[in-house]
């Protein structure tokens, strides 16, 4: 969650323009509402106005990359059953 008191509320077009690559402020507004992987990136509304923080989009930009990471694909081992099988068709001919 945000904190007023000790983050600098930004539009979403002043943080854009930090983030690297520049990303459109329509991406940071489906990033908030959509969100990616189940994260959301937090957002304040005040007086009928959207304001996030460089600091939530640091915790947004951490989260996201924490489950990207852990859901990578990890080469499964096999089962030994399955190369006994293939053993045994190789030594079959097959």
């Amino acid at each position: 969650m945000i904190d007023l008191k000790t983050e600098k509320l930004l539009t979403f077009q002043e943080v854009a323009k930090q983030i690297p690559g520049n990303p459109h402020a329509s991406t940071l507004h489906r990033w908030r509402q959509y969100g990616i992987r189940g994260i959301k990136l937090e957002t304040c509304l005040i007086g009928g106005k959207r304001f996030t923080s460089f600091e939530a989009v640091q915790r947004f930009a951490n989260a996201t990359t924490a489950i990207a990471d852990e859901t990578q694909a990890v080469p499964t081992l096999r089962e030994p059953q399955e190369e006994e099988v293939e053993i045994e068709l190789k030594n079959l001919g097959y």
